[in-house]
């Protein structure tokens, strides 16, 4: 079985050039972009050299100053359809925050607060997913052992004759060998569809 889960360097290549094409939109928009100097030149930094979520969201963070207006709407209302993923609560909480904001620095505030908390929520996303990911590797390996080894009998005639010749010739050795595996295959086996449906 193959897992489902999404290269995160390709999601964090394409998260930068997001950040870019954004960067690029607010230095044409934006008439007091020198008062944000020292924030550009970070910007740039980071857009230019990092692999990292972590600075790819500080990058994010510092942009959201250098915005125009016209932008700040634009990133807000996209932020907050993505509020929805926070939950019920939280998504109107950030809904009735921005029906209150009258200005543009209000607005700027809860941009910042809302990205802050989708950036936390996607960091834990992101966690979880590595967990799983390590999880799926492990069942994998758990379930193609347990496959191997509940055919083994039939494949390797000296093991079935000495799982035969245990408990008096009785046969119970094979009986017991062939229920263990089964069992161990059979919950690798719903482990991985449980894992894969996450």
């Amino acid at each position: 079985m193959k897992n489902n889960y999404p290269d995160q360097g390709q999601l964090l290549k394409l998260f930068i050039t997001s950040l870019s094409t954004t960067y690029q939109q607010a230095l044409s928009q934006q008439n007091n972009i020198e008062e944000h100097r020292e924030a550009q030149k970070e910007i740039e930094m980071i857009l230019k050299t990092t692999n990292t979520w972590r600075e790819a969201y500080k990058a994010e963070q510092l942009m959201i100053p250098l915005l125009s207006e016209t932008a700040l709407h634009t990133v807000l209302s996209r932020q907050l359809m993505k509020a929805k993923r926070l939950g019920e609560d939280i998504d109107q909480y950030y809904t009735k925050q921005n029906e209150a904001a009258e200005s543009e620095d209000d607005k700027r505030a809860l941009l910042r607060q809302l990205t802050q908390d989708l950036q936390w929520h996607s960091e834990i996303l992101r966690i979880k997913q590595h967990y799983i990911h390590r999880a799926w590797e492990i069942v994998s390996c758990a379930f193609f052992i347990s496959f191997i080894l509940f055919f083994s009998p039939s494949i390797i005639p000296w093991l079935q004759e000495w799982l035969e010749i245990i408990d008096a010739g009785k046969g119970r050795g094979l009986d017991i060998f062939t229920a263990i595996t089964a069992g161990a295959l059979g919950a690798s086996f719903s482990m991985l569809i449980g894992l894969r449906s996450r």
